[in-house]
Parts: structure tokens; C-alpha cells; sequence
């Protein structure tokens, strides 16, 4: 998958992603934060859809696909919650 035209990110995430996405994680540079989560594949599908999320310095946040600023808020609410 390739990140979204406009998306003005620092050429140090672009590097880390490669040519997948990959495992779900946090990279962050400059200021931007790029995050790769996985939603949770429907009952007998095992490949999971990538999903990213970008917030630039400004600390705007965009994400890829068709999900809404309110799903973008919870997702990266509920990633920066600590585990337990």
C-alpha cells in the first residue's frame, strides 16, 4: 500500500515502511507521527486491512481509506491509552 498523495511526511517514515506497511507500530520524525494499525478482519477472513493514520506538526491528523474523523480520533485515542 502506498501512503496518500499530500501526505508531507519526512523522508525518514517513508523509508521505514518500505514496501508494506508491516506490523502494526508508531513511527515518528520531525514532528509527524505516522501510525499502522490492522482492523479486525470479519469471522473466517484471516488477512486483516491495513489502516494508517498521520498527524502533521500542526497536529492535524488524516487517515487512509474511508474512515471518519470521529473513528480517526478513537483509533489514536485508544492507541495512546496504556495497555491494561
Amino acid at each position: 500500500m502506498e501512503v496518500p498523495p499530500g501526505w508531507d511526511m519526512p523522508r525518514e517514515i517513508r523509508a521505514q515502511l518500505g514496501d508494506r506497511f508491516g506490523r502494526q507500530r508508531e513511527i515518528k520524525a520531525d514532528g509527524h507521527v505516522f501510525l499502522v494499525l490492522y482492523k479486525v478482519p470479519a469471522s473466517g477472513i484471516s488477512q486483516r486491512a491495513d489502516v494508517c493514520f498521520w498527524r502533521n506538526p500542526a497536529g492535524e491528523w488524516r487517515a487512509t481509506g474511508t474512515i471518519g474523523a470521529a473513528t480517526t480520533r478513537r483509533c489514536v485515542r485508544i492507541h495512546r491509552e496504556p495497555a491494561g
